[in-house]
């Protein structure tokens, strides 16, 4: 036990800047090159499997300890995605517990943003603009809470391109930001128009 509370106490001295949940690391590498902490990147490509209650957990006692600044959630959004309307599987017990497993990753997500905002702490939450998941009541709740904020932006502003397309086709893929942290409101850069920036195509198929 008492060597327990060693590791808790040393734990509790490292500064963690910025936390990934269902991400590689991506912002974790790029904290490094501003002076930042990066901590952890919770994903199945990084060992973490949020399907397991147990991991879960470790999640959630992760963040307790090191305190993140900012939590940053970015949850599979192929499920509430708009295309899913043309799916003929919807009334299949299959595609009702893929859904649920879905809303349930969101439901997680959401405790662990909570914890930042009990903590006095930021997070930020990212999912395409017409995601349905953006009418669950969890994510909903978050949106009432004092100094949360949503923003939309345009990401082909930020460079996103097709990968199977010709050179420079970009994609708009409008998302939108919920966060605690007021800076993150700068997060809305629109495009002028393909006709008078760039060409856009959407991201379907292999591209």
């Amino acid at each position: 036990i008492e060597e327990e509370e060693k590791i808790e106490k040393f734990i509790k001295k490292l500064q963690t800047d910025i936390v990934e949940v269902y991400s590689p690391p991506r912002l974790v590498k790029e904290a490094k090159r501003y002076g930042l902490r990066g901590g952890e990147s919770m994903d199945l490509r990084t060992g973490w499997d949020f399907t397991r209650q147990s991991h879960r957990e470790a999640a959630e006692r992760y963040v307790d300890r090191v305190e993140p600044r900012l939590l940053i959630g970015s949850p599979e959004c192929r499920l509430f995605s708009s295309l899913q309307n043309l799916r003929r599987d919807k009334n299949t017990v299959k595609f009702q517990a893929e859904m649920e497993e879905a809303k349930n990753h969101m439901k997680f997500v959401a405790k662990l943003y909570e914890k930042q905002i009990q903590g006095g702490r930021w997070f930020l939450h990212e999912h395409p603009v017409a995601a349905t998941s953006w009418q669950l009541e969890e994510i909903m709740e978050l949106a009432k809470k004092e100094n949360v904020v949503l923003s939309i932006a345009d990401q082909c502003m930020y460079g996103l391109t097709l990968t199977g397309a010709p050179r420079d086709t970009f994609c708009r893929k409008p998302m939108r930001v919920q966060t605690s942290l007021p800076a993150l409101e700068q997060l809305v850069r629109h495009c002028p128009g393909p006709h008078l920036s760039h060409h856009h195509e959407h991201a379907l198929g292999s591209r």
